[in-house]
């Protein structure tokens, strides 16, 4: 018999190795007296040879059934373990589920860890992981129907603590794209031209040129005296401009994606800034980008965060920083590095992407010196002076409020509430 001990089994050899063993008990005791079971242990990094141990769970032989068994509930190995939950997960009824409640066994990334607890019916422990939703929310938007379905059978099982799933309260600048475009769709609907200037105030101009672009169809205009100033401004200034025409949104791929995730970690997201850039500098790039990551929730453009990711020395770290726009430069319509991926990857026109929540004295003035200096070809300039004048408005006007709206997942409306 062959050495087994670095098995890497194609897809016909798993099938054809599934349908031996469950064809013939006898084979199964020589496969492990002569130790093959062992030898697919060191194979669990690959999911089919989880499925064929899973499967083994229920073979007539009891012996090897147990056995199956209890190297799966006894797995040591993180990416095995994440594996056996992956299955969990997608079948919460099936074998797989059985033995990770059984072995007490956990994923290690934490947004799936809050999907596993719940499609596995562990409320109570996913309360204490995610007790406002937002792992779960998140990990929904981007899930195939199965795993939505999952998550729908819980959702309606009738625990009062799941009905706050269905509506909750959010920034509209924190919303997802879909979520920002129903919003936008529901003021023009009602023709609530207050709100939708509001928006316009909160979101980054690839959606603010299209707003001020509508609005100037109408007559309304803001009842105070001092919106009212900002409204005829920018109006002014767009002229009815609509957003440059810009690339395809670039994909990042499945890993720089996952990076990103990595960074909404709660531990990361508790770590102070100065904790993050110590651990930066040493940090290998998969670490480093959910640092930036983490970092583009806490600092701001043109802070010394921002400095020291720009200056980094690897360029997949540089580019989470355009990415996340921590690292906007309103001196340059695109991004600029000496590594021409990142160019071609990062947002082409970041100035459309920067969130004005972030506006800071020091770069309103670091604009305002930009646009002295414009020589944008790319229809820019536009921009640049209709951001300068909602800067210079959210940085003067001490009361100004984020819009809050009411997220309803399954309505397909979304309406803005008062703040508290």
């Amino acid at each position: 018999m062959p050495d087994h001990s670095q098995v890497n089994l194609t897809q016909e050899e798993i099938e054809r190795l599934r349908r031996r063993v469950f064809s013939t008990t006898p084979l199964l005791a020589r496969l492990f007296r002569r130790g093959a079971i062992r030898s697919l242990r060191r194979a669990l990094r690959q999911g089919p040879a989880l499925e064929i141990l899973v499967d083994l769970c229920d073979h007539p032989d009891k012996g090897a059934a147990s056995e199956c068994r209890n190297c799966l509930e006894n797995l040591n190995d993180e990416v095995a373990t994440d594996g056996l939950c992956e299955l969990a997960i997608e079948n919460p009824a099936g074998r797989a589920a059985e033995i990770c409640l059984r072995g007490q066994l956990r994923p290690s990334d934490h947004d799936r860890l809050c999907v596993y607890l719940f499609v596995t019916n562990q409320l109570d422990s996913y309360f204490e992981e995610d007790f406002e939703f937002q792992c779960l929310r998140r990990e929904y938007e981007d899930a195939r129907p199965e795993l939505r379905q999952h998550i729908l059978r819980i959702l309606r099982s009738g625990d009062r603590r799941c009905l706050a799933f269905f509506s909750h309260r959010k920034l509209l600048s924190e919303c997802s794209e879909q979520e920002i475009l129903r919003t936008l769709r529901s003021f023009h609907r009602h023709r609530d031209w207050s709100r939708l200037f509001h928006a316009f105030q909160d979101l980054p101009l690839r959606y603010g040129l299209r707003i001020l672009h509508d609005l100037a169809r109408t007559d309304w205009e803001p009842e105070s005296k001092e919106e009212r100033a900002l409204y005829r401004r920018v109006l002014k200034q767009a002229r009815g401009q609509l957003p440059p025409p810009s690339r395809p949104s670039a994909s990042f791929g499945a890993a720089f994606e996952s990076w990103i995730k990595m960074g909404k970690n709660p531990v990361l997201a508790a770590k102070e800034v100065e904790e993050l850039l110590g651990e930066l500098v040493r940090a290998a790039p998969p670490r480093a980008v959910a640092l930036v990551s983490a970092l583009s929730d806490k600092a701001s453009p043109g802070s010394e965060a921002s400095r020291e990711i720009l200056e980094h020395h690897h360029w997949v770290v540089r580019l989470a920083g355009h990415v996340t726009g921590l690292c906007i430069d309103f001196r340059h319509d695109g991004v600029d590095d000496k590594v021409h991926w990142v160019p071609r990857v990062a947002p082409e026109f970041p100035i459309l992407e920067f969130q004005p929540a972030d506006a800071t004295p020091a770069l309103l003035e670091e604009l305002s010196a930009s646009i002295e200096n414009d020589s944008s070809k790319t229809g820019l300039s536009v921009a640049r002076k209709v951001l300068q004048s909602v800067l210079a408005h959210r940085i003067t006007v001490a009361s100004f409020e984020e819009m809050i709206v009411e997220i309803e997942p399954f309505a397909g409306e979304f309406e803005e509430v008062d703040s508290p």
